[in-house]
């Protein structure tokens, strides 16, 4: 392991120029190999083209003509989605009754993990007639109509860098509930909700709170924000930049 570090040391230090997706990569960074050469470049997203998309048509059938919540992660264990059922599971009846919820499976999964959430969510359905769906996966434009059409998208991982899925829920200027994570703040501070533990009250809570009441000023800013600082084109220019000074 040593031997190992010292290589990465030596090859941090002598490059041009070293870039990260997130601050907290960018302090890691410096914290290990004492580099003064990092800059962020995050990949950021489309904007453009999630603001101007409008093709309802992408809407699975079963849900246009329906409210849902949306998890847009896949179904592995890092995205921690037992944590967003046993909210769920207890949510007032008219939240269960109005909204239906719908996860996504992803192409690549944890069999056994998606098997035990599935039959969570069949025992949801007997016990509280809870309305779901699993969507096995979604396409780019799909997954942006999606989150644009979403009366909340919800995510919590247990580990996270910059989530291009939550600059694409941003971009699509609908309300976002994030984890209690080490997030950019520049991006995530007074754009939207962010969780302060992983305690299931507080996740029910605050589901609730965005369902009720979500503040229209923070999709002001999420989009003003996700704009200027996870706008792809504007951050691939700044990559391009530092090659031709190279």
């Amino acid at each position: 392991f040593g031997f190992l570090f010292r290589q990465f040391k030596k090859a941090f230090l002598k490059a041009n120029y070293v870039t990260g997706t997130s601050l907290p990569q960018i302090e890691k960074a410096h914290e290990l190999f004492k580099s003064t050469n990092l800059k962020l470049v995050r990949t950021g997203v489309d904007v453009e083209k999630i603001s101007q998309l409008d093709q309802p048509e992408l809407i699975p059938d079963s849900l246009r003509e329906k409210e849902f919540v949306f998890s847009p992660r896949f179904m592995a264990p890092i995205y921690n989605i037992e944590f967003q059922l046993e909210a769920i599971a207890k949510l007032d009846q008219k939240f269960i009754e109005r909204f239906t919820f719908v996860f996504i499976r992803g192409k690549q999964f944890d069999e056994k993990y998606y098997q035990l959430q599935l039959k969570r969510l069949q025992q949801l359905k007997a016990e509280i007639n809870l309305n779901y769906c699993v969507i096995d996966y979604l396409d780019q434009p799909s997954m942006w109509m999606m989150l644009k059409k979403t009366a909340l998208c919800i995510m919590t991982p247990i580990s996270d860098g910059t989530p291009n899925s939550a600059l694409e829920a941003m971009a699509a200027k609908c309300p976002l509930l994030i984890s209690n994570l080490n997030y950019d703040k520049d991006l995530f501070e007074n754009s939207c909700l962010k969780l302060n533990s992983f305690e299931v009250a507080e996740l029910k809570d605050m589901i609730e709170n965005s369902l009720t009441n979500y503040n229209p000023e923070l999709l002001i800013n999420a989009f003003t924000k996700v704009s200027e600082l996870g706008n792809r084109p504007l951050e691939m220019k700044k990559l391009e930049a530092f090659y031709l000074n190279l």
